[in-house]
């Protein structure tokens, strides 16, 4: 018997499922680094939009952190992807040097950022439609990144799924 739809406070089991990850001595979280700083980016992001300091910001967000190991051993942030969605008003230079300063600089380890680290800011420029409306509805599409960011192999299969009117 599946999940029960007839209490939608109640989450059932389902039928079946493979989830797993793992834990690490790389933080204090026991997550592993680049999972971890992407995290503190999103954090960060959320909490000046929710504070109104980047009154532009939207609450549509995604971050990559790429880390270079010697040894096992985090070295060097290599690069830094943060897209966040935005009003359509701010101007790219605007919104590129504010999240230089306001979010990356602030959130992550400055002993990690380098001369050769790279920001990719909204790289695809404009990001002003987010959230439910802007994509396919299902979140299993992202896999890899709701599963340690690739740093775990995946069995495939859905992790999650959003209820939305777009689902109906």
């Amino acid at each position: 018997m599946g999940v029960d739809n007839a209490n939608d406070d109640e989450i059932g089991a389902g039928d079946q499922g493979m989830v797993f990850g793992y834990a690490c001595n790389e933080t204090d979280s026991f997550m592993p680094a680049p999972i971890y700083y992407a995290h503190l980016l999103m954090k960060r992001q959320a909490y000046l939009r929710k504070q109104n300091v980047l009154s532009w910001l939207r609450p549509d967000a995604k971050s990559q952190v790429t880390l270079r190991y010697e040894n096992n051993k985090q070295i060097a942030i290599d690069t830094v992807v943060l897209s966040t969605q935005h009003h359509p008003e701010i101007q790219q230079k605007d919104l590129i040097e504010a999240v230089m300063e306001e979010i990356i600089k602030q959130a992550l380890p400055s002993n990690l950022l380098h001369q050769d680290t790279k920001y990719l800011i909204n790289p695809t420029s404009r990001f002003v439609i987010g959230g439910p409306v802007a994509d396919c509805g299902l979140t299993s599409r992202e896999i890899i990144v709701d599963s340690y960011e690739g740093m775990t192999r995946n069995g495939g299969g859905l992790l999650f799924w959003k209820k939305s009117n777009k689902n109906r």
